[in-house]
């Protein structure tokens, strides 16, 4: 078999290098994300089962540390807010797309912004972040449930759920954020 030579300007090898990093970056993400849910749950088994800590020799430095399982409970709230930004990172910025139908039977439009992940637990996710709905910018969340693969928008004043179609202008980048958060879930023990 031959082997292909291809000629690349600098500009498009820098792109195709960023494109793949933070592909593998984006992925890690995901994994990465799953690990303060997982830590914090096996650290109350531990506590349950009569182990308040344990100690551990660094393969690096070779000191012993002791790992106190209350510590990692503690401490989870603050890991997980930074585990759920950097989970977000790349699509704070985006406006992402969708329709959906009123209740007057007229179709809209809804522009979502995610800020933060309110829940991903037990096949669904909740995201919040600013939304235009039918024109009228606010706060506001998406659920996604996995389990029965829909997105719902919730209006605030009324509780009312509209199902959402993604639109496909922007349903890559939606799909990219649907998989993070689908992999921190499969990720969990």
């Amino acid at each position: 078999m031959a082997k292909k030579t291809v000629t690349l300007s600098e500009s498009e090898m820098r792109k195709l290098v960023t494109d793949i990093v933070n592909e593998a970056l984006q992925e890690i993400d995901g994994k990465t994300h799953s690990r303060v849910a997982n830590a914090t749950k096996r650290a109350t088994q531990n506590i349950q089962n009569g182990i308040q800590s344990t100690k551990i020799t660094s393969p690096l430095s070779g000191k012993k540390h002791v790992i106190d399982y209350d510590n990692i409970i503690d401490r989870a709230k603050g890991t997980e807010k930074r585990a759920n930004a950097s989970l977000l990172k790349p699509y704070i910025e985006s406006k992402i797309m969708f329709f959906a139908v009123n209740r007057l039977g007229r179709t809209t439009r809804l522009i979502f912004q995610p800020k933060d992940i309110r829940k991903l637990k037990d096949g669904v996710a909740i995201l919040s972040g600013s939304v235009i709905y039918d024109n009228n910018s606010m706060n506001g969340n998406i659920m996604v449930d996995f389990n029965r693969q829909r997105v719902f928008y919730t209006e605030p004043q009324t509780r009312y759920k509209y199902t959402l179609e993604p639109d496909n202008r922007t349903v890559n980048k939606w799909n990219d954020l649907l998989k993070q958060l689908k992999m921190s879930l499969d990720n969990r023990i």
